[in-house]
């Protein structure tokens, strides 16, 4: 999703000074509200960079710090920051690229709900967002008119997520 190794640098150097946390959720915060103010501005390949700066920063997260003390949390980050750079894509004419980055925003949100690793809270949030990236993927195919993909991630994505909240929930 990243468009160039130079953001991922910047990202990186962002983020080896302080309070990896903080700093990442006040960057994801300035990348989001220049992406739609780029966005409302029909600026839509400004917008793309500033959505792309977002997912990096919450992937970079995920890989360091699993749960954020932020007012939105992580999955809920990622699941914003995704679909606002797929409707980029989609308003540019870039329906495949619009795919892929939901595509990829679902299998993030699957890995998530699935890692042991991942505090049981975000695991939840990432559980609770499954169904509208799954909404958002699955109308994306009907788009692109690739209905033959849709029922495959659908009978995936209902396995997973019934697995997972019954272990989930049973914790409780």
């Amino acid at each position: 999703m990243l468009s160039s190794i130079s953001s991922a640098r910047t990202i990186n150097l962002l983020l080896s000074s302080g309070d990896a946390n903080a700093d990442t959720c006040e960057f994801w915060d300035q990348y989001y509200s220049l992406g739609n103010k780029a966005h409302q501005r029909q600026q839509f390949i400004q917008a793309i960079a500033y959505f792309e700066k977002c997912i990096a920063l919450c992937l970079n997260m995920l890989k360091k710090t699993p749960y954020t003390h932020h007012t939105k949390t992580l999955p809920c980050m990622l699941h914003q920051s995704s679909h606002n750079l797929a409707a980029c894509h989609n308003a540019l004419g870039h329906g495949l690229l619009s795919k892929q980055t939901l595509q990829e925003l679902h299998e993030q949100l699957l890995r998530i709900v699935c890692c042991d690793q991942q505090p049981r809270a975000s695991r939840l949030d990432a559980l609770s967002s499954i169904d509208q990236s799954l909404f958002s993927l699955t109308s994306q195919l009907a788009y692109l008119n690739q209905v033959e993909e849709i029922h495959p991630v659908i009978i995936k994505t209902e396995m997973v997520a019934t697995t997972i909240s019954e272990l989930l929930l049973n914790a409780a």
